[in-house]
């Protein structure tokens, strides 16, 4: 039976990569879908087919480098809590998915814009100094103490995903479950067909049309089950969906180009490894179909 979220309100190119395979390169029609990526021993972006051929380097280019316009200001209003202080300016620090500290957002920042950059997506928290922490949207090695990815620690379990307008407004928490939630992507608008299978999670009741283009759909990490998982997560209901449910470790995760694939990393042989999900419904009450591929690797947000 397929699941629905109901919306009620507004709301990866080398000239080829060798691997170490010694496979002969194929050709990939424009009309398959794309993975972007990275490689554990580089901080390279490649693309390659959903199943995992015709790899090649990809320039990591990006549609819009647009800052936000008092950052700071806003995300210490927001994360964790509203201060009446509206001119509190206390430095923001940036940290890596594993828990890596990677400096302090200054105003060349720039977040994770959503569609027609109405909205950005975050996940952030703050320490025990009431100081604001924003999780990254991008993979860098190390940790800090007081941090896990995969199941409990006293600071990363501060960190919630949110959404809001780039002038403060509109702020939604989407989580809310003391765990830990980052990296969310959001599902490309492009995507949104009658035959994309996650689009059809999202219904649309009779709303005003002046606010429909703003519903969509996030792909999440979390460890709110005591490992890291994949989950789709409504920007306007904030229900969800868990699209993984196993013993190893399945992180970062990202929409393939299209959008017809949600796309993650995973554990399960020892390195991590990319995998992906087609449809988002279990078959026949079953667990949702995973579909492995042999690259090793981790999969990051498609920019065009």
């Amino acid at each position: 039976m397929k699941k629905t979220l109901i919306l009620t309100v507004s709301l990866i190119v080398i000239t080829s990569l060798a691997c170490g395979s010694g496979e002969k390169e194929t050709n990939t029609s424009d009309s398959d879908d794309l993975v972007a990526f990275t490689q554990s021993d580089s901080q390279n972006i490649y693309q390659m087919a959903l199943d995992g051929k015709d790899i090649r380097n990809k320039a990591h280019t990006t549609t819009s480098f647009k800052k936000w316009d008092n950052a700071r200001k806003i995300l210490n209003n927001t994360c964790g809590g509203y201060s009446s202080d509206l001119e509190r300016l206390n430095p923001v620090s940036l940290i890596s998915p594993n828990g890596a500290h990677l400096g302090y957002i200054d105003d060349s920042w720039v977040p994770n814009w959503g569609p027609n950059e109405e909205y950005i997506a975050l996940a952030c928290g703050r320490d025990d100094d009431n100081n604001v922490i924003v999780v990254s949207d991008t993979e860098h090695p190390g940790s800090s103490e007081g941090w896990s990815r995969e199941s409990r620690g006293h600071l990363s379990d501060r960190m919630n995903v949110y959404v809001l307008k780039p002038d403060g407004s509109e702020i939604r928490e989407l989580t809310y479950n003391n765990s830990g939630n980052w990296l969310p992507r959001w599902f490309p608008k492009e995507a949104r067909t009658p035959e994309n299978e996650f689009a059809k999670l999202i219904t649309y009741p009779d709303l005003d049309d002046t606010i429909r283009g703003y519903e969509t759909l996030l792909l999440i990490e979390s460890n709110r089950d005591g490992n890291s998982e994949i989950y789709i997560i409504s920007t306007v209901t904030t229900a969800s969906i868990r699209l993984t449910n196993n013993n190893f470790q399945d992180q970062s995760p990202a929409w393939s180009r299209d959008g017809n694939a949600a796309v993650f990393s995973n554990n399960q042989s020892g390195d991590f490894k990319i995998s992906f999900i087609l449809d988002p419904s279990p078959a026949e009450e079953k667990s949702i179909s995973i579909k492995n591929t042999s690259q090793t690797g981790r999969p990051t947000q498609w920019r065009k």
